[in-house]
C-alpha cells in the first residue's frame, strides 16, 4: 500500500470515529504534511481519495470538510480500504439479483477487452 493510501485510510478511520465532529474540518494540508512528515503531493493524493470516497468535500479559500451526512448505504466502487472498513458496526449483506452467462456483443467485447462472442458473466 502507497503512502497517501495510507494516510487516506487513517484520515477515514479519524473521520469515521468522529474527530472532527466539533468542526466538521479537516487540518490543513500543511498540518496534515507536518503530521505525517510526507510531502503535499501525498497528501493532494490521500485527499483526493477521501473525496472520490465522499467522506470529505473542498470548499474554495477554506479547506475540507467532513460530509455531514454520509450515505452509510453506498458502497464507492474507488474505495480501497474495504466495504466493511468503510462501513463499520453495519452488518453488510449481500443479494445475488440476476447471473447469467452472456455472450459479449460488439460493445461489451470493446469494455471487457475480449473477443465477440466471449461468454461473460453478467450479474
Amino acid at each position: 500500500m502507497t503512502k497517501y493510501e495510507i494516510i487516506a485510510n487513517d484520515l477515514a478511520d479519524r473521520i469515521n470515529n468522529n474527530e472532527f465532529k466539533d468542526t466538521l474540518k479537516i487540518p490543513t494540508e500543511d498540518q496534515l504534511v507536518n503530521e505525517y512528515k510526507v510531502s503535499k503531493n501525498t497528501i493532494r493524493s490521500a485527499i483526493k481519495i477521501l473525496v472520490k470516497s465522499g467522506l470529505i468535500y473542498p470548499v474554495q479559500g477554506s479547506g475540507m470538510f467532513v460530509r455531514d451526512t454520509r450515505k452509510y448505504n453506498t458502497v464507492f466502487l474507488s474505495g480501497t480500504r474495504g466495504i466493511t472498513k468503510d462501513h463499520p458496526g453495519q452488518k453488510i449483506t449481500n443479494k445475488c439479483l440476476l447471473l447469467e452467462i452472456v455472450n459479449a456483443d460488439d460493445n461489451i467485447a470493446q469494455i471487457m477487452q475480449c473477443q465477440k462472442g466471449t461468454p461473460i458473466y453478467y450479474i
